[in-house]
């Protein structure tokens, strides 16, 4: 079982990765891949958010807030 991690400072985010592990079987491997992917995306969406957000483009913005949370909450942050 994977543990989870828990930051001390409060700012920090928490981090459940049991869903992964049953995701993956287990393959610690194939989690880390998977979490490499969404730090990849979600870098991207957060420039893409402030450039919807600078133009004002608030629709595409609500968009991509909707992916960036789904794909947060699929690898257990919390």
């Amino acid at each position: 079982s994977l543990p989870t991690v828990d930051f001390e400072n409060e700012n920090q985010p928490e981090f459940d990765l049991t869903a992964l592990e049953k995701m993956t079987f287990g393959d610690w491997e194939q989690t880390v891949n998977i979490l490499n992917r969404f730090v990849e995306d979600c870098r991207q969406d957060i420039k893409m958010l402030e450039s919807d957000i600078e133009q004002q483009n608030l629709e595409e913005a609500s968009l991509v807030a909707h992916r960036i949370a789904g794909r947060v909450a699929q690898v257990g942050a919390r």
